[in-house]
Formats: structure tokens, C-alpha cells, sequence
């Protein structure tokens, strides 16, 4: 849930080179969508930077976000947090 870190994903995470994260929704849009099992980019912004995290991948966009909205998310992503990647087609992740 958004806002409350879960501490089994912060164990996991902790100081991780690259999070490869489940970013499916807004934090505006997840009450329509709670126990869907997927997240937001918000609330992968915040475990990273609990954890320490040094860069994370935003995958798996809802089908409904076109090129124009996911534009828009990975600048205001980036304004939040400079680690935030946006997983594409043959990208290529250099860590490290």
C-alpha cells in the first residue's frame, strides 16, 4: 500500500545496484485498483530510497498510459528521484 513501507521488499532491495519495479499506477489512480497486484511509481520511489537503492526501472505500464502520458511520468519520476529509468523495448542498463 502506498505510503506504508513493506519491510519483506526492503530486505530485499537494500542497497541494490538496480530495482527492476512494478510501476503499473499513479498513486492518484491506485485506489481504483487496490489488490490488483500491482503498484505505483511513487511507491517505488519511496522503497528505493529507504532501501538505498541506487537506480530503479519503472516496467509494466498500465495499457491504458500512451507515449505522451508515460513522457510525462518519467520527467515528473525523474524530478522525484534522478535513479528513475523507464523500461522500453531493447533497452540497454549499464550498473555499476
Amino acid at each position: 500500500m502506498p505510503g506504508k513501507p513493506d519491510q519483506n521488499i526492503l530486505g530485499l532491495i537494500e542497497g541494490a545496484d538496480l530495482v527492476i519495479y512494478d510501476c503499473t499506477y499513479t498513486d492518484a489512480e491506485y485506489p481504483k485498483y487496490v489488490g490488483w497486484g500491482h503498484s505505483t511509481w511513487q511507491e517505488g520511489v519511496r522503497l528505493c530510497q529507504a532501501a538505498n537503492a541506487k537506480q530503479r526501472a519503472i516496467f509494466h505500464h498500465d495499457p491504458g498510459h500512451d507515449d505522451t502520458f508515460m513522457i510525462h511520468l518519467e520527467a515528473e519520476a525523474r524530478r522525484v528521484w534522478n535513479g528513475t529509468i523507464v523500461a522500453r523495448e531493447h533497452i540497454i542498463i549499464a550498473v555499476g
